[in-house]
This record gives C-alpha cells, sequence and structure tokens, in this order.
C-alpha cells in the first residue's frame, strides 16, 4: 500500500518537484585544471563558473578577458582520481536545458575557473 503523510498526499510534493526539476536539465561533463578549481569538490557541493577567453596570441601577453559567468551549479560527479596526472579533473554538472547550447559552446571555446559556494539553500 501507498504510504499517505497527515496531509493525505501519496507521493511528497516536494518529491515530484524535484523530479521535474531533473527532467529540466542536463547532465554535462567537462574537465578543469586542478589548479582553477578547489580541492575535494565533491558530489552536491555549489560552484559558479568562469569562462574566460583563450588569447589567440600568448606571445603578445594578450589578457584572457572574462566572458560570463554561470552561477549555482550542482556538481553531480567528480572524478580528479590519482590516474589523472595530467592535472586535471572531471566534473559532471546539472545545467538547465534552456543553458545546453550556451554552456557546451562556452565549454569548448573557453578556459575555466570554479569557484565552490557556500551561501547556496536546499
Amino acid at each position: 500500500f501507498p504510504s499517505h503523510d497527515n496531509r493525505g498526499e501519496i507521493i511528497p510534493r516536494a518529491a515530484i518537484t524535484s523530479e521535474i526539476e531533473v527532467e529540466e536539465r542536463r547532465l554535462l561533463t567537462f574537465v578543469v585544471a586542478k589548479s582553477q578549481a578547489p580541492e575535494q569538490l565533491k558530489s552536491g557541493d555549489v560552484i559558479d563558473l568562469y569562462f574566460f577567453s583563450i588569447p589567440s596570441n600568448i606571445a603578445l601577453n594578450e589578457p584572457a578577458k572574462l566572458i560570463t559567468v554561470v552561477e549555482q551549479v550542482r556538481i553531480r560527479a567528480v572524478e580528479d582520481g590519482q590516474a589523472q596526472f595530467d592535472g586535471k579533473m572531471t566534473i559532471s554538472a546539472l545545467f538547465d536545458k534552456n543553458q545546453t547550447r550556451e554552456i557546451i559552446t562556452l565549454l569548448a571555446n573557453s578556459s575555466i575557473a570554479v569557484a565552490q559556494r557556500f551561501d547556496h539553500h536546499d
């Protein structure tokens, strides 16, 4: 028998809402230099992603420019195992489905810096 809570709901409304929110999101995986992200990032952490232009001519000391910031991204998984000796980590995170094309374009054409947030509320 399905269990009812004290309001008579068979499934708590919060459970339905979170499922809908997940369905409205897309899981993307990207690589970040370990030097550009805090140590000990883990599943469930909330981060901001800073996307910078990649200088077209490093020899001219052209500075990288901030393109955009994507805020409050929840991490689903982080792989920075000992096998990755190249100084990189792989992050999987959920993005709003309406942002997917923009995020993929930014990932392909930018360098990324990650800032961990501690002010999020579940």
